[in-house]
């Protein structure tokens, strides 16, 4: 990495002073906006009496074959999803 210049305009050479020189200039741009309320709830409520339904390989297969867009584009693997529909055509 080519040297760069710190706070003070001087340049720094070595990794350790770019980094220390990245590190104060990343104090100065990323602080917390005390003006800024948020609406996030970061206590979130943990329900742990409400019951997960199980569900079984049949209805996942079936839930295939009744939703599959046959006509949806390739995702990120490229495997379109004709290729995947086996079960009815």
């Amino acid at each position: 990495m080519p040297p760069i210049r710190n706070q003070q305009g001087e340049w720094v050479y070595k990794s350790e002073e770019k980094a220390e020189t990245f590190a104060k200039y990343l104090e100065t741009v990323f602080k917390p906006h005390d003006d800024i309320q948020s609406r996030i709830n970061t206590n979130p409520t943990y329900k742990p009496n409400k019951k997960i339904k199980k569900i079984t390989s049949l209805e996942i297969a079936n839930e295939i074959d009744n939703n599959i867009n046959i006509k949806k584009a390739p995702g990120v693997d490229n495997i379109p999803p004709r290729k995947n529909y086996h079960r009815k055509q």
